[in-house]
């Protein structure tokens, strides 16, 4: 029952994306059964014909004619249907469902990238949800074509003689019977090899992604990645070779089975009855032909089940990804009016999903609009979790987050992000053009080449950028283009940033971007940013302390809490653990000179 459901449920999709694929796979249906009953009964007509002593030679012509007239139709039908439509369709299809799925896939709650067994359905439903629902529907006409020629030639095998059709049964029976073990089998083993196979991916990916190249050249990393890749092909040849053996058992046992009951029983019998002159020649042909189509036919209808069966296995993960209903995305809420709001945390806790140690406990603070506020503490102090709550990726475990005087729970989470500009140390340079790299989306208005080139004015990526041949359409990374743009870890640090100096939104968030940065020009460009947006609020996240003096408060974190408070003359003047953390790495820069 689930099968049948979730295969509607696919179908629906196709009929809604691709209607004359519908229309088109009913005459193909039709045209298949006409043109097995007439290939059958052509045999039959024949033969009668040839052996028939006074046979009108024109009679015959005329019945070839006919008969090959219809088979010629329908075969145009199907070649349109077949050659034309079907591929067509696939595309239209592919494009279209990716389209919806991309869209649910931007929705997912970040959440779900953090738990193993949701990301793997995720990773399912979006690599093969697009194929497997084509092919379900493709499935699905493949199994009523051959239901329906079955029918057709079943007809034609009950008049001629009932008792053909105890071999199509018992044939059936075993052909289904198998199948369906073989394909439980296959689909159980593709969940369990999932992530053997995902890790086998990641691998191949670290070997061709220029981001891993210096580590793969002066180190023994590719020995260490040839070894984690042989333990993961041996669970991989281990998985599928157990499936692979027990397959092939079933493969002979059903082979065997076809042999005895299709071949030598239907041969025999028929041949006893040619024998005792209860049928001639041309019934005698035109029989075995219809027992080895309609045989046919059953296969066609148990693989068809099969692959419908198969498919119905991973629609579950597409309906997963389609019937997700996030917790925090797209949850809608209340507008914000305020082009500079007021944000206030109070007294906020939060733990990862499924985890039970806080990260962040007990945190208040307030940032005011215009306010330039800096969070500092050593890794895993919490800071970056932090961020991540004040972009609303994730609600709060304790307490309270509140814009403007709302709980982050009653705003749109579009309404809060939208309020921020935020780039975080692991920024990526995307295969797009310069603009769209800034932008972070396609030219729109006529000031957007303005925009960009001031924006790699201020980040000093100008010249660079100037001097290329395509200028802001510049295609950056070779990954699509020969002739791409591949800049240094620090240019590319630089055109990130530039998506600061583009963006016209209240609030700045920057998360280290600039940690690649030496320490004077992180404090430049840090400096640059606190200097030309007095008038918008910008939170900063360091561990380099250098970088942050300027900020109108500073708050240290350590083990999930704010530890010390207050602005860098003060937090000196206190000797604390900002004081000890600061004057370490005056000390070590200086050394290091």
């Amino acid at each position: 029952m689930k099968t049948f459901k979730n295969n509607m449920i696919m179908i629906k999709y196709v009929a809604k994306f691709c209607p004359l694929y519908i229309i088109s796979s009913f005459f193909a249906i039709i045209a298949s059964s006409v043109s097995s009953l007439i290939e059958v009964m052509i045999v039959e007509k024949v033969i009668n014909l040839v052996l028939e002593e006074k046979a009108d030679f024109n009679i015959i012509v005329k019945e070839l004619i006919l008969f090959f007239g219809i088979l010629i139709l329908s075969l145009i039908v199907k070649r349109i249907h077949y050659g034309y439509l079907v591929a067509r369709n696939r595309h239209l299809w592919v494009k279209k469902i990716q389209r919806v799925m991309f869209e649910k896939a931007a929705k997912l709650d970040i959440a779900s990238f953090d738990n193993p067994k949701e990301y793997d359905l995720f990773h399912r439903a979006l690599t093969q949800g697009d194929l497997k629902g084509i092919n379900t529907f493709d499935a699905f006409v493949h199994f009523l074509i051959n239901v329906a020629k079955f029918f057709t030639i079943g007809i034609y095998i009950v008049i001629k003689d009932p008792l053909l059709l105890i071999a199509v049964v018992v044939q059936s029976t075993v052909a289904y019977i198998i199948q369906y073990k073989n394909n439980k089998m296959w689909y159980k083993t593709s969940k369990e090899m999932e992530t053997n196979q995902r890790r086998y991916g990641y691998i191949k990916r670290v070997f061709y992604l220029e981001k891993y190249t210096c580590d793969i050249k002066t180190t023994n990393l590719p020995n260490l990645l040839i070894e984690k890749e042989e333990e993961v092909r041996v669970n991989l040849d281990k998985g599928y070779r157990d499936t692979e053996n027990k397959g092939f058992l079933y493969n002979i046992l059903e082979d065997i089975t076809s042999q005895i009951v299709r071949n030598f029983a239907v041969y025999v019998y028929l041949m006893w009855k040619v024998y005792k002159n209860i049928i001639n020649i041309a019934s005698f042909a035109a029989s075995v032909n219809a027992i080895l189509r309609v045989t046919n036919y059953i296969y066609g209808v148990v693989w068809s089940m099969g692959r419908l069966r198969d498919n119905a296995l991973y629609i579950d993960d597409f309906l997963w990804l389609m019937n997700y209903q996030p917790k925090v995305e797209d949850s809608g809420g209340k507008k914000l009016e305020s082009t500079h709001p007021v944000i206030e945390i109070e007294h906020v806790g939060f733990k990862y999903p499924d985890q039970e140690e806080y990260v962040l406990q007990d945190i208040n603070l307030k940032i005011e609009p215009r306010e330039k506020i800096a969070i500092i503490g050593y890794n895993g102090a919490g800071k970056t979790t932090l961020i991540k709550l004040l972009l609303k990726f994730y609600h709060v475990s304790e307490g309270d987050l509140k814009i403007d005087g709302n709980s982050f729970l009653d705003v749109d989470e579009k309404e809060i992000r939208k309020m921020y500009v935020s780039l975080f140390q692991n920024f990526q340079i995307y295969s797009v053009s310069v603009l769209e790299n800034v932008l972070l989306r396609s030219r729109k208005y006529e000031t957007d080449d303005e925009v960009v080139w001031e924006a790699l004015k201020k980040a000093g990526l100008y010249d660079k950028i100037m001097a290329t041949e395509k200028k802001l359409d510049t295609i950056m990374t070779k990954e699509f283009d020969d002739k791409g743009l591949v800049l240094s870890g620090g240019e590319q640090q630089k055109l990130a940033i530039a998506r600061v100096f583009a963006a016209d939104t209240p609030i700045i968030i920057l998360d280290e971007p600039t940690s690649s940065l030496d320490p004077i020009s992180e404090y430049e460009i840090n400096k640059k940013i606190l200097k030309l947006y007095a008038e918008k609020t910008v939170i900063l996240i360091s561990h380099r302390l250098s970088t942050v003096v300027d900020a109108n408060k500073i708050y240290m974190m350590e083990k999930g809490r704010i530890i010390e408070q207050g602005n860098h003359i003060q937090l000196m003047k206190k000797k604390g653990k900002y004081y000890e953390m600061f004057e370490t790495q005056a000390h070590f820069y200086q050394e290091s000179q």
